[in-house]
């Protein structure tokens, strides 16, 4: 029995206390859930400790709130509570009928229009060979020359930690991914080439060389999924909004009770969507 104890605290174990108040992993968990999706993508070893902070300030709340005697049937707690519980079931109400439609037949049409408008980008692959002096450079520049190995002078010579031991490799970017100087020489090089020259940077001297070019292609769906997942919710709920507002008999009234004229179409208020906002040694930008 004590193991089956020691189990069952170990699936969900105690992770601070507050004033002896236990906070529990499920508890940090269950907050992590009530995030906004975006944030939710963050990983694990950063979101937890942040969410655990945000748990542990609302149990100091808590703890202080049940030492008030009396405070659980306080009218203006009472008040409140009423008053949340309309919020609540407001947005609940909302978020059911948003969530209706956001079906994956919308996402993925979404998906094939925004695939459609994209046009396909330039990218390179290539591995590079850093060093601080141009002399060096020129110096690895007639080994290839003579036949060398890039892998292995990458591995020997290079001061790029992040990529060294994997013969330089950069894998593939974009020309707006690099520092314009590397991006240029890169761009202007066809696959299989190597820098005939020491190409610099604020990082040192590169030599650089192209492993493949090619279009950039879209992403999988699923990788793009909840990203437009976000964006059609907000659609749907302009949608709604305006769907419920053409439906029911709205009259609206001045400051003194004098009732107002409907407003025009283009005096309308702005949608959910049009007022939200617009979410080392490598040469990366």
């Amino acid at each position: 029995e004590k193991d089956a104890d020691e189990a069952a605290k170990g699936d969900d174990p105690v992770v601070a206390k507050v004033d002896g108040a236990e906070i529990k992993r499920s508890d940090v968990i269950k907050f992590i859930t009530t995030l906004p999706p975006q944030l939710q993508q963050t990983p694990i070893d950063t979101l937890f400790p942040m969410a655990l902070e945000q748990v542990i300030n609302a149990k100091i709340v808590d703890v202080k709130a049940e030492k008030l005697s009396g405070l659980a049937n306080d009218s203006e707690v009472e008040k409140r509570m009423e008053e949340a519980k309309v919020q609540i079931m407001r947005a609940v109400y909302v978020e059911k009928e948003i969530e209706k439609q956001v079906t994956d037949e919308r996402l993925k049409k979404a998906y094939d229009e925004a695939v459609a408008k994209s046009k396909p980008t330039e990218e390179v692959r290539a591995r590079h060979i850093l060093v601080d002096s141009e002399d060096k450079a020129k110096e690895i520049i007639e080994k290839l020359k003579g036949g060398a190995n890039f892998d292995a002078l990458a591995k020997e010579f290079s001061k790029d930690p992040s990529n060294k031991d994997s013969g330089g490799d950069l894998g593939y970017f974009t020309k707006d991914a690099m520092v314009k100087s590397f991006a240029d020489a890169a761009f202007a090089m066809n696959k299989g080439d190597v820098s005939s020259s020491p190409v610099k940077t604020q990082f040192g001297y590169h030599v650089i060389k192209i492993e493949d070019k090619r279009q950039s292609a879209a992403p999988a769906f699923e990788k793009v999924r909840e990203a437009l997942a976000v964006n059609e919710r907000r659609k749907i709920l302009d949608e709604l909004v305006k769907q419920w507002n053409e439906g029911a008999q709205i009259e609206r009234f001045d400051v003194n009770g004098k009732p107002l004229p409907a407003p025009k179409a283009e005096e309308a208020p702005a949608s959910a969507e049009q007022q939200a906002p617009a979410a080392e040694t490598t040469p990366a930008q």
